[in-house]
């Protein structure tokens, strides 16, 4: 078991017919390979995905724009959100699952090792964010992102709050 907060003290989880240990700290990368290629693909799709969503045609005024995206973010639901991780998780490759696990199983190295030409790229999510960020007051997005900036914190072991 990882250092994660969310996971109960070694005393708790004792069993007669169960053992837990803690990980070594900072191998997480290595001894959990989804967390860096399966879900990092998968979260690209969903926030590019997102992003797309917000994308909006006609607001010319600045203002209107802005409460075109606060508007988006009101009106996105759960269920909303479920359903693009759902669509986001559908759309990774098998072949980029495979490459995620050389690092625990290196016998898998006959796996393609070359980028998935469909995966999103932080520059392509960086064009999707151009589009509709770049209509809005930066004083707006400023806003909105300190505001908001714990729910944009992201640590190794998951999202801190």
């Amino acid at each position: 078991m990882d250092n994660a907060p969310a996971h109960p003290d070694v005393e708790t989880l004792r069993a007669e017919n169960i053992t837990c240990i803690f990980m070594p700290p900072n191998t997480t990368a290595i001894l959990q390979p989804m967390d860096q290629g399966g879900i990092e693909s998968m979260k690209r799709r969903y926030i590019k995905q997102l992003l797309s969503k917000l994308r909006f045609e006609g607001d010319d005024d600045e203002e209107e724009a802005a409460c075109s995206i606060v508007q988006f973010w009101k009106a996105l639901t759960l269920k909303d959100c479920v359903y693009m991780i759902n669509e986001a998780w559908e759309s990774v490759l098998e072949h980029s699952l495979k490459r995620s696990w050389l690092k625990l199983m290196p016998y898998l190295e006959n796996v393609d090792q070359s980028n998935d030409s469909s995966s999103v790229t932080v520059t392509k999510l960086n064009r999707c964010l151009r589009y509709p960020f770049n209509r809005c007051p930066r004083a707006t997005i400023k806003r909105t992102f300190e505001t908001n900036s714990r729910l944009w914190k992201c640590e190794e072991d998951g999202v801190s709050s």
